[in-house]
């Protein structure tokens, strides 16, 4: 049995299985996770034992073109901080783009249910290309505003 998964994943091109404790974008609802592109999608913060069991949000946002817009929402996951830390997996859910691609991971601070200024921007990050796997770690600075947008409807409104 062992040969015949090592092999399918040879075939597949799977990545490595996150660890215990991790929340795949695949087992949660309302997520958007593809399984079907090319490189996985993985946030692994911790430091965060202020927010024990607040609701977090991660997103990989990818334009169509240089100008920034239109853009899509390729990837969007949600869990829960958990003993401190905030671990999230997406296998298989970004595609490969060139038109600076970016993410962002929030934590709902104020506990209102949905992405707002008062949340706490747990990592974001725009990317010339995006090429391989995307692995965030750490709490990094606030970020609210880009390109002029909203930050949160950019990155976290579904229905944009």
């Amino acid at each position: 049995m062992r040969k015949k998964a090592w092999l399918l994943c040879l075939v597949a091109g799977c990545r490595s299985a996150p660890g215990p404790g991790v929340e795949t974008a695949d087992a949660l609802a309302g997520d958007r996770c593809s399984g079907t592109a090319l490189w996985n999608f993985s946030v692994h913060a911790s430091g965060l034992s202020e927010f024990e069991g607040r609701a977090a949000w991660a997103s990989a946002v990818e334009p169509q073109d240089l100008s920034g817009k239109p853009s899509t929402i390729v990837a969007w996951m949600q869990g829960h901080v958990q003993a401190g830390a905030l671990d999230l997996a997406c296998l298989r859910g970004i595609p490969s783009n060139t038109y600076y691609p970016s993410v962002a991971v929030v934590v709902d601070a104020d506990g209102s249910g949905d992405c707002s200024p008062n949340d706490r921007v747990v990592y974001f990050e725009e990317f010339y290309a995006i090429e391989g796997d995307v692995e965030l770690s750490g709490p990094s600075a606030s970020h609210w505003n880009w390109k002029g947008t909203d930050f949160c409807r950019y990155y976290f409104d579904l229905s944009r």
